[in-house]
């Protein structure tokens, strides 16, 4: 059980919280089915190169 603070605080940072956790609970269980990700990771060049 997620502490009701730590949630109340989340939304404050972010309204739409719930939404957030939602779709990314639903992307990990389509990883952990599908065993692909759904877009290719890129590698980022940091900005002093």
């Amino acid at each position: 059980m997620v502490d009701k603070a730590f949630y109340q605080l989340c939304l404050h940072m972010e309204p739409d919280y719930h939404q957030l956790e939602s779709d990314l609970r639903a992307y990990l269980t389509y990883l952990d089915a599908a065993g692909l990700p759904l877009w290719a990771a890129i590698k980022v060049m940091p900005l002093n190169e």
